[in-house]
């Protein structure tokens, strides 16, 4: 059951990405022609910065999600994602319209390289810059790393317990958080509405379908 709910992450691709870009992006996952895949960061064993272990429980834990299939869901969910972005943003790069909306969403990340990425985007070409460009937009995702885990997380090491199979819902309330209300918070209303709504329906259709 739980591997199933994990199904979801795929239909939240589209939001993260749009659903152009997911729907191609799961085409080619399901025909083993998708050009990037999380095990390609080192994330195949990776579900999330929680289960990050190598003691003799989490080992054993590593077993259960494997059998369970939940690792084989979560890795589709992952390169669904990777390649749903990676689509996306070829087709922005094919036009200055395009070229105008990556500048605005990814210009102050990549200060300095942003004309390259641009141009190895046009091209096609898996560059580390595009690289990073996708792998920081899973980690906007989902909580594969410490630098998205509460503050308190990283302070306690001994209380991290307390937020045990809690970091993935966590996530997707700082999500709603940076995509919905600080847009609000900051005047711009009709951005955060949108983002309200692309993300409650992303949410509610890949969670109910589940």
């Amino acid at each position: 059951v739980s591997a199933a709910t994990q199904l979801s992450d795929a239909g939240m691709a589209a939001f993260h990405a749009d659903m152009r870009g997911t729907v191609s992006a799961i085409a080619q996952k399901l025909r083993g022609t998708q050009r990037i895949q999380a095990k390609d960061y080192g994330l195949a064993d990776r579900l999330s910065e929680e289960f990050v272990s190598t003691t003799k429980s989490a080992k054993f834990l590593a077993g259960v999600f494997k059998y369970s299939l939940f690792k084989g869901v979560d890795l589709f969910g992952k390169d669904t994602l990777l390649n749903a972005v990676l689509n996306r943003a070829e087709r922005l790069a094919a036009t200055e319209k395009g070229q105008a909306t990556l500048i605005k969403e990814h210009g102050r990340m990549f200060e300095g390289d942003m004309t390259q990425l641009i141009d190895d985007l046009r091209n096609k070409q898996l560059s580390p810059l595009v690289k990073e460009l996708l792998f920081n937009k899973l980690s906007d995702a989902q909580p594969i790393t410490k630098l998205e885990v509460p503050q308190k997380y990283l302070d306690m090491p001994n209380g991290r317990i307390i937020y045990m199979l809690k970091t993935f819902m966590l996530k997707q309330a700082d999500i709603a958080r940076v995509s919905i209300y600080n847009e609000i918070a900051r005047g711009n209303v009709g951005t955060g509405m949108k983002n309200l709504l692309a993300y409650g329906t992303a949410l509610g259709v890949s969670g109910a379908t589940v």
